[in-house]
Parts: C-alpha cells; structure tokens; sequence
C-alpha cells in the first residue's frame, strides 16, 4: 500500500488529426501547448501552497501544517472548477501525445477536487490509515536543522501542532453532531492511535533526532531549542492531545454505532459512489464490482486448488488452510525474521529486473518495522516514499502478531511494495523531470496499487516464486485482493454485516483472525473503496497486455510495453487504455 488522484475521447480521431497535421499548422499547435502550459503551472503553484508531502520531498521549507476546514476543501473546490474552464480554451487536436495526457489527467484531478468538497465531514480525522496527524508530525520531525532560523522555524511549527490538534478535535465534534461517528468496533484501535501519540515530552517523535542537527549548529544551540520544544509539547500540544482523546473515550464513546460501512450515515450511498468511481477511475456501480468479484474469488479458487494438486495434498482445501497456519516453518520467530524473508525475495527480483524492465529509479530502497503505535491499525504495513532527510523509500513492515504473520506472503509483499512494485513505479515518476511537475506527484488508486498487485504475479513469470509454497503465498495474496471486491462493496452498498464480511473472509481466504479483524476496519471504515483498486487495476493491467501481444505478436517486448506503462506516471484508466493504445501503434509502425 502506498501511503502519501476518465474522461473519454475518440483517441482514433486524435491520431489521424495529429498525422494530418502540416507544417503551417505548427504554429497554433504550439499555441495550445503554451496555454496548456500556463493551465498546469496555475494548478501546480497552487497545489504547492499546502503539498507539505511534495516540500518534504523537495528538501523545502514547510511553513503551515495540514489546513483540515471545510473552507480549505470548498477553496479548493472553487479553484479546481476555474481550472475546469481554462481548460475549454485549449484545442486537443493540436496537442502531441503527452500534452493530451497532461490535459485529460489534469481535467480528471480538477473533477476530483471540486467533486470532494460535497463529502468533507465524510471524511474521519482520527482513524490511523488516513489521519492527517502522522503528515503533520512527520512534517516537524523533518525540519531542515542548519541554522538559528531553522531552530526557530521548527518551534514555530511546534507551537502550531497544539492548533493543528485542536482543530482535528472540532472536526470530530461536528461530524458527531451530523451523525458520522466512528463505528463501535474501531474505538478501541482510535483510542490506542490517539493515546500512542501522548508521549513523554523527552522523548516525543515531535523532537528531531540528534543526527538532523547540522554541524553549523552548537550544543549550547541544541540543548536551548530542545529546552524549548520540550516545553511547548509538555504545556500546549500534550494538553490538546489529552482533551481529544477523552471526549472520544468519553461522550463520543457513548454515540458510537454497532454497523460499519458508509451507507449507515446520511448521504453516505452517494458519498460511497463517490469514492468508488476516485479508487477505481473506472464508470462502475457497487454491485458491477460486487459480481466481478465473486467471479474473481472463483477463478483464484481454481488457480489455488491446481497449486494443491501440484503439491500432491490430498486434504480438502480446509485442511490444507489448517496446515497453512499451523505449520511452525510457515511464521517468523522475530520481527526480524520477517525483514530477513523481505530481503530474501528483494535479492531475488533484482537478479531478474533487467530482462523485465528498460529502467529503474536512481532512489535507494529499505525496509524498516513500523512504529509499534500504527501497527494496531495497519494489517500488513505501507511504503512511503524517499525525503529529503530519508533519501530511501521505506516499506515499513507489521512486526506484530508473529504467530499470525504468514511468511508465505512475504514474496508477494515485497514485490508489491518495492521492486517492480511501488517504489519502482513511484520514484520512476518522481524522477522523470520530462512530466510536468503535477504528473510526477500524481497518485491514481487504480494505477498505481494496480501496478503493485500486477508486479506481485508477474513475480511468477520472473522466477522470483522458486516452489509451489512460494506460488501458493503470491495466490494467497491475490486472493485477498478479490476478497475485498465482494466484501468491501458487501459492508458499504448492499447492507452486509462485518461479521457477515468477515465470515466470507475467512471462507475464502487464508489470513489470520487478527489480519480478518483489521482488514474488515479498514474496508468497511478507514478507508472504504481504497481497497477496489488492486484487483480492478490489475485486472486492467493483464487485459491491456494481453491485447498488446496479440496486436503485435512477435514484436512484442515485455520491456517496452512496461516502459510504456511507466513512462508516463499514473493516470486514470481510461486515459491509459488509450495512452498503451498509442505506444503500441509506434510500435507496430517500427
């Protein structure tokens, strides 16, 4: 999972005008490239006012923490609808090809933000996978240190978290008073976030490490600011934590529902639509998804019990399962032990990288424990991206619940989460200075955990996967993956219970009762529909690979066709069915 966004044109039309074109055209072409230009610096000049993740990137300063108001997201709806009609002024049919991606993607975007503004108290502050609470402690932790302004810039900072929390307190207020309440079975997992976040003011992960403070700065300097901050986390932002976290232990408590999903709040059918059509990019109703999954979880089914046979088990599937989580030399004895299985499979896949793919990022990679705080609430893990003050992209691995945490996953993992998956599709992105600058942050759902769940099978045919147990691991994970089609629509749109959805879980799937537990939260309450895009992107990822081989037979290349996909950073569905479409006709030209 990566932690850190279709609109349909006749793309045979936009070919034949482009080969059309002659010399005396040239000249109002550039003229549309140029306002297209001008469009995408407004939005991206804009967008830099509060992409703290983009200035942490970047090595730039960050003078404000995440603005949560209604007001920020109804502005920003406001700016995207200008956006929308600049955009009108430019002629498609003078652009080249990137120039046409660039104004589909961004007319996408623009429909995005102004369409979220209608669903902002929706939106929970407190649950771990989406709280803006790790962004903005992160963002602190991570102040550039060179100087006295930049110790006085961090305090500064710091004297704003205390507001920051403040505000994620009055948000929580209001959505309960609209109804929208975390559900009774995420209280206790919101109540371990917030209380980890409470922390000796010595030791808070608000401080910077010692090794950020640099040579420019002397002890005496150090020992003043840290003097400081301890101070402004003891008596400002401690205080605002405690009082959060005791109206949600106390009257909010006492408000909590029984039922998950979306479709439980006022307005929330249509606020799940919504994020369906954001995780997906795709024209598809609940019950579409709903139906595709069911046939998705079947045709895993059969792909499983061919990899039984393989291994000569002559059990039922139930039996086999058993095995599976009870067999010793399937779980690690440490933390550990998960990292060292994690590098085991990252040496495989880059033996093999080349014969797969013509590039690969400039960016180092690591794989580091998550904080014991967020482990409660996230099943498996995230990756987060390289900084400027951590260069690497980190996959930050569940080292909890040993005795539930199969190793017979940690294949597919690692190859979704790092190599060829998210930090090679991401920082590829990142470091394509050819895209404009919003195309190189631009996150699609679809695309990009689409990619990471595609590289988890293609592991397969790489020959990463070197027994059936290890294949049988990658059809455990992509089993998940069609799970989530079924369930997550079951609890959001079409009234199923979380046991009802952790009942079929369980059926068809091999993940532990705690993984269950964490995973039913995080469809049905975190973040519901997020977890749509594996499958369906991935889905589409195989369906326009198998049309590019038969379209071009023997001049297919597996590396070129990746090249393709990758080139040209994420988008939505649509647009790049139509952006393989053009690179597969370049290439049958040649």
């Amino acid at each position: 999972m990566l932690r850190v966004t279709c609109l349909g044109f006749s793309f045979v039309f936009l070919l034949c005008s482009l080969q059309a074109q002659s010399l005396p055209q040239e000249a109002e072409e550039n003229k549309d490239a140029v306002l297209l230009a001008r469009i995408v610096d407004e939005f991206w000049q804009d967008a830099k006012k509060t992409g703290m993740y983009r200035d942490l990137i970047d090595s730039e300063p960050v003078n404000e923490l995440p603005d949560i108001s209604e007001n920020k997201a109804k502005a920003e709806a406001e700016f995207a609808r200008h956006i929308v009609q600049e955009l009108r002024a430019v002629n498609l049919d003078k652009l080249n090809h990137q120039d046409w991606l660039t104004l589909r993607i961004l007319n996408w975007e623009t429909w995005r933000i102004s369409e979220e503004a209608k669903y902002y108290w929706f939106f929970f502050q407190i649950t771990p996978y989406i709280s803006p609470i790790p962004l903005a402690t992160q963002v602190i932790s991570e102040q550039p240190l060179r100087s006295s302004a930049d110790l006085e810039h961090c305090l500064m900072l710091l004297g704003k978290y205390a507001e920051f929390i403040r505000n994620i307190d009055n948000n929580v207020h209001e959505q309960a008073r609209r109804g929208i309440i975390v559900p009774k079975a995420e209280l206790p997992i919101v109540m371990r976030f917030l209380s980890s976040l409470i922390e000796e003011p010595g030791k808070s992960s608000l401080l910077p490490e010692a090794r950020r403070f640099g040579p420019g700065i002397t002890g005496e300097q150090t020992a003043s600011f840290r003097q400081k901050a301890t101070w402004i986390i003891r008596t400002k932002i401690n205080p605002a934590l405690t009082e959060l976290k005791d109206y949600v232990a106390g009257d909010y408590a006492k408000k909590v529902p029984s039922d998950v999903g979306a479709s439980q709040y006022p307005g929330g059918k249509e606020f799940y639509r919504y994020l369906v059509r954001i995780a997906t990019t795709l024209d598809l109703s609940p019950e579409e998804i709903h139906r595709i999954g069911l046939e998705e979880v079947q045709h895993t089914e059969e792909q499983m019990a061919a990899v039984r046979r393989e291994l000569r088990f002559k059990g039922t599937r139930e039996e086999f399962h058993h095995y599976l989580k009870t067999e010793p030399r399937f779980f690690p004895k440490s933390p550990e032990d998960i990292e060292a299985r994690l590098n085991e499979y990252l040496n495989r896949v880059l033996r093999v990288v080349p014969k797969y793919f013509l590039h690969v990022p400039k960016a180092p990679y690591g794989i580091k424990r998550l904080p014991p705080g967020l482990e409660a609430g996230q099943t498996f893990g995230h990756y987060e991206l390289p900084t400027a003050t951590e260069p690497r992209g980190i996959y930050y691995y569940n080292g909890s619940h040993l005795n539930e945490r199969s190793l017979l996953t940690a294949g597919a993992l690692l190859l979704h989460e790092l190599i060829p998956g998210h930090h090679l599709q991401a920082n590829l992105q990142q470091e394509n200075t050819a895209l404009p600058a919003f195309r190189r942050s631009s996150i699609h759902l679809a695309y990009t955990e689409g990619w990471a769940n595609y590289s988890s099978a293609l592991g397969r045919e790489m020959g990463v996967y070197e027994n059936f147990y290890d294949v049988y691991g990658m059809l455990m994970t992509d089993m998940r993956h069609s799970i989530r089609l079924v369930v997550d629509t079951g609890m959001n749109a079409m009234g199923w219970s979380r046991e009802r959805a952790m009942a079929y879980m369980k059926e068809h799937g091999v993940d532990s009762e705690a993984q269950i537990e964490s995973e039913s939260l995080r469809y049905s309450v975190d973040v519901p529909a997020q977890a749509l895009a594996y499958k369906l992107g991935s889905r589409k990822i195989w369906k326009l690979r198998e049309e590019a081989q038969h379209q071009l037979g023997d001049k297919f290349d597996i590396r070129k066709f990746h090249d393709c996909f990758l080139g040209s950073g994420s988008m939505p569905l649509a647009i790049l069915e139509k952006h393989i479409e053009w690179c597969m006709k370049q290439a049958d030209s040649n």
